[in-house]
């Protein structure tokens, strides 16, 4: 009899060792996609800025040909 608990006690060692390894594995692959998802968080986010940076470029180009058009059109050029 004890040597039967003994090999159910065993078998369920060895399934629950497998079972951490896998489940290792699948928190480091986790944690590789999560730096993964970060790293393309920060190029968004940089990106984001440059785009804003650029639109208010464009905003400020805008606002200045707008007085020039202004002037020229005061001066009948």
């Amino acid at each position: 009899m004890s040597a039967l608990l003994l090999n159910r006690l065993n078998e369920k060692i060895i399934k629950a060792v497998g079972e951490i390894s896998h489940l290792r594995k699948e928190r480091e692959r986790l944690l590789a996609e999560i730096d993964l998802m970060r790293d393309e968080n920060r190029r968004a986010r940089r990106t984001s800025g440059e785009y804003r940076a650029l639109v208010d470029e464009r905003n400020k180009m805008i606002m200045k040909l707008e007085r020039l058009l202004g002037k020229l059109e005061k001066l009948k050029v």
